[in-house]
């Protein structure tokens, strides 16, 4: 059980005080590794169940578990809180996408032959990437691990959304495919060490 802090309680002043510094030094910490994909190229997006998979910046070719060549790009983002990518204007892909069949109807089975929402606005969205190279123009980060990505007429917004008491949710993960670096996650739980910024 965490001990809540006391007003007027000196110890507690400067443990409230730590604890500010912490976090202002955390909050630069992910907006330096979200703007590592400042300039790199949108390549492709997917899921693995209701996860979001996005790969940025060249592409190379890797082996896969199997020893099986596959295509990687520089960096990977893995979301597994609320985001949504927006064009014109209009919402194209989101996360609740996973949650519906390619008419609106509610999902009950991730397994299902159905065709899921995700799967066909993912697709549409697949094949403009293919088309035109679309790049992060700009990061903006915001508090509690939230972010936007700019590109020119395409926005990913990720707004984790878990309180601090649930200590086990991953919201979102930005590491290297294949190689032995450390993976960043939002929020640090300790069990990934940060990319040194």
């Amino acid at each position: 059980m965490r001990k809540e802090l006391e007003p007027g309680n000196p110890a507690d002043s400067y443990l409230a005080a730590d604890l500010i510094v912490l976090r202002i030094k955390m909050s630069q910490l992910y907006s330096d590794m979200i703007n590592r994909l400042n300039g790199l190229r949108l390549n492709i997006v997917g899921a693995a169940a209701d996860m979001l998979w996005i790969s940025f910046g060249e592409q190379r070719t890797v082996a896969d578990l199997r020893g099986k060549p596959k295509q990687v790009g520089e960096w990977a983002l893995h979301l597994q809180c609320p985001w949504r990518f927006v064009r014109g204007g209009e919402v194209i892909l989101a996360s609740s996408d996973c949650y519906y069949d390619a008419e609106g109807v509610e999902l009950l089975d991730f397994d299902s032959e159905a065709t899921s929402m995700f799967k066909k606005n993912a697709k549409d969205l697949n094949a403009l990437l293919e088309l035109s190279k679309v790049t992060v123009r700009l990061v903006l980060c915001s508090e509690a691990g939230a972010f936007e990505l700019l590109f020119d007429d395409l926005k990913l917004t990720v707004l984790p959304t878990e309180s601090e008491n649930i200590l086990d949710q991953e919201a979102w993960r930005l590491f290297q495919p294949s190689t032995d670096s450390p993976h960043f996650v939002f929020p640090q739980r300790g069990e990934a060490e940060p990319v040194n910024p």
